[in-house]
């Protein structure tokens, strides 16, 4: 549930990439989760559920850096854990490939908690496998997408793969096109490779 604004960016104070700096208390969890102080003077509506100690659990993943500004790092409901321990957050792996790719529908799921599989949407799948070499050549073993499945079906309320906030439905995502055909990623182009 929404509650209180928790950090903020701003003219004086603001860092490239984070949310900014917490205005209440907010400390990191044990396994990254970002916890926040609950101030029930700058909540209005129903309390919310507070750990013994009186933190809000977000379900949000992040870091405080040593200067105190916050980063996100994903939701811990859509962290995929691999058999080798390594955990993966779908939603960074998605924005680095738009950036490579440009603005497009994707996401990234494993089916196997082996490897990564990624589907996007498409009208050119010839420039993607290229893309997704070079985005595997610029990350860790287990970061790497190792099939992709390029679809022109766009990801719509009317196919129910988006939320009527528009937000992925990751698991009726992964349903939906897990048994279509992937093409399998092999290689890793490296710069001199391209």
């Amino acid at each position: 549930s929404e509650s209180q604004v928790i950090s903020m960016n701003s003219h004086r104070h603001f860092k490239i990439g984070s949310v900014g700096k917490p205005l209440g208390t907010v400390k990191i969890g044990p396994d990254s989760e970002i916890l926040v102080k609950y101030e029930p003077d700058f909540h209005e509506g129903p309390r919310l559920e507070v750990d013994k100690d009186g933190y809000i659990h977000t379900g949000d993943l992040g870091y405080l850096d040593k200067d105190g500004f916050l980063f996100l790092q994903g939701r811990k409901d859509e962290t995929i854990v691999l058999q080798n321990g390594k955990k993966v957050y779908p939603s960074q792996i998605e924005k680095a490939l738009q950036e490579k790719l440009g603005p497009r529908q994707l996401f990234v799921f494993s089916p196997d908690q082996q490897s990564l599989r990624a589907v996007l949407v498409s009208p050119d799948p010839a420039v993607i496998i290229p893309q997704i070499e070079s985005y595997n050549a610029e990350v860790g073993e287990f970061e790497r997408i190792r099939a992709v499945h390029v679809t022109q079906e766009a990801f719509s309320t009317q196919n129910q793969l988006l939320t009527a906030n528009l937000k992925l439905r990751r698991s009726d995502a992964q349903r939906h096109f897990e048994n279509q055909s992937f093409v399998q990623i092999d290689r890793v182009q490296t710069p001199l490779a391209q």
